[in-house]
Parts: C-alpha cells; sequence; structure tokens
C-alpha cells in the first residue's frame, strides 16, 4: 500500500469512527490524534506509545462503566481499578476476566466475541506500547504500527457500544427507583 493512500485510510477510518464518538474522552482522542500524527511523520515508536495510553484510558473508562452497571458484585474490581498501586496490566487482566464471565448478561450484539475482538486486541497493543516505552532497544515496523492502529479502530467502537450499554442500563435502573 503505498503512504499517501495509506494515510488516507487511516485519517477515514480514525476521523469517520474514533474522534467522533461521543464517549470518547478528551484525553483519549488527543492521544489518538498524536498517535496518528507520529505515525504519519514516520516515528512509530512515539505512536505505538500514544495508541497504548489512548487504549488504556478508553479501557478504564468502560471498566468503570462496567463496575456501575455490576453493582456490588464489581466491588472487588473497582477497589483493584481505583488502586494506584497496581499496574495497568493487572486492571486490564481483571476487567477482562468480569467482562468474560458476564457476556451472557450482555447482549449478543455486544458479546459476541468479545475475547478475539476487544481483550486479545488490548492486549496487543498493551505489549506494542510496552516493547516501544521501555528502552529495550525494539523497534517497531511501520507496518505493525499501522496495523495496530486500523485494528484498535474497530476494539475502540466496540469499547464504547459496551460503554454506552452499561451507561444505558444504569440510567434505566436510576429512572426506575426514581419512579417508586
Amino acid at each position: 500500500m503505498a503512504k499517501n493512500s495509506t494515510l488516507t485510510t487511516l485519517r477515514a477510518t480514525w476521523n469517520g469512527c474514533l474522534l467522533q464518538l461521543l464517549g470518547t474522552s478528551d484525553t483519549t482522542k488527543q492521544y489518538l490524534k498524536e498517535a496518528l500524527k507520529s505515525y504519519e511523520q514516520e516515528c512509530f515508536l512515539a505512536s505505538s506509545v500514544m495508541l497504548g495510553v489512548a487504549a488504556e484510558d478508553t479501557t478504564l473508562d468502560v471498566a468503570a462503566s462496567f463496575v456501575a452497571w455490576q453493582g456490588k458484585p464489581a466491588k472487588n474490581l473497582k477497589d483493584i481499578l481505583e488502586n494506584p498501586n497496581r499496574f495497568y496490566v493487572y486492571k486490564l487482566q481483571e476487567f477482562e476476566k468480569r467482562l468474560t464471565a458476564a457476556k451472557g448478561a450482555i447482549p449478543s450484539n455486544l458479546s459476541e466475541n468479545i475475547e478475539l475482538n476487544i481483550t486479545a486486541i488490548l492486549q496487543i497493543i498493551r505489549l506494542t506500547r510496552n516493547d516501544a516505552g521501555h528502552p529495550t532497544g525494539k523497534r517497531v515496523a511501520p507496518e505493525d504500527c499501522y496495523q495496530n492502529l486500523v485494528i484498535y479502530a474497530n476494539a475502540h467502537r466496540k469499547l464504547h457500544q459496551l460503554k454506552d450499554y452499561f451507561d444505558e442500563q444504569v440510567e434505566s435502573r436510576k429512572r426506575k427507583r426514581a419512579r417508586r
């Protein structure tokens, strides 16, 4: 794929899907924009780190919505997420375990292939970020960086669909309680 068509595809994917999602935080948008700009400048290590930070911010945001949706059964996860001494990898693994366990309570259009479409992608992004963000001497190949940017777009969209579902369910419960 030629460089210009690659950049055009990435811009279209990101502008049409990621950056326009209403639930995407300003922090995540900032890191996603910098990931794309870094890629455009052929700064693949920087792009990988920025993408990893954006994925982490989004994941923690969705996990917080999941905790609110689950209520008391998720208190342990809430404590883990709010503990500044816990590494992101542990928070991610704990969230993924609980999300997978809750699949039966989530509509099938949101839960189908969740391990492949979300959790596996988040792990790939996290591992690439770790390699890029530490002085390992490893390089991120342009095609790997591009691939991560593209696959994350779909995971980001799916994460926000889950977040919207969790938030809507919480609001619905609040409205029902208020009517009583």
